[in-house]
């Protein structure tokens, strides 16, 4: 569930007991043409941070995939079916952690050093925030990437916060006819 900390920020939670794949699909998350909604967004996310690319991507534990609910850029990159194994999932690691992650330059990162994209997409810098279920757990990320390397602002990290605050907002409208787990 979703908290305030004793400084009145909302705080969320991990994705430690996942939502079911099943719950992604009945809104049309995962195995579904884009949301609309979530589709303007990441454009609009892609635009004004002045990247090639922006994604919201679902992270399915219970699946072992990665899906994108919606995408910009990198159109001939992504399978038809727009889902990748976890090989190809920065993202992962915001949905593991529930916090931002940033990398200037991909070949640099530990964290991300070897990871496909780079290879497949040609990734180069990646920002991504989390992004939440409607009880609050982290179940992805909103990224933005770079095909070259690029020193990451805290605007660009605010920014893109707010445009996931948006995203979370979509996921409650969608899910708001949904019977309680």
């Amino acid at each position: 569930m979703t908290r305030r900390s004793s400084n009145g920020k909302i705080v969320f939670r991990v994705n430690h007991a996942p939502v079911t794949s099943d719950r992604f699909r009945s809104i049309g998350l995962v195995d579904a043409p884009s949301p609309p909604a979530l589709a303007a967004i990441v454009t609009l996310v892609a635009l004004t941070s002045q990247v090639p690319a922006s994604v919201v991507s679902i992270v399915q534990n219970d699946q072992d995939r990665q899906c994108v609910a919606a995408g910009y850029g990198l159109d001939n990159a992504w399978p038809a079916c727009r889902q990748t194994g976890p090989i190809h999932s920065i993202c992962k690691h915001v949905a593991r952690t529930g916090l931002p992650v940033v990398i200037a330059n991909i070949q640099e990162s530990a964290l991300a050093r070897g990871n496909r994209p780079v290879a497949d997409f040609g990734v180069v810098a990646y920002l991504g925030v989390p992004i939440h279920w409607i009880d609050g757990t982290t179940i992805g990320a909103l990224c933005i990437m770079d095909t070259m390397p690029r020193p990451w602002t805290d605007m660009d990290r605010v920014r893109l916060e707010a445009f996931a605050r948006w995203i979370d907002e979509q996921i409650r409208i969608m899910a708001s006819g949904l019977p309680a787990d």
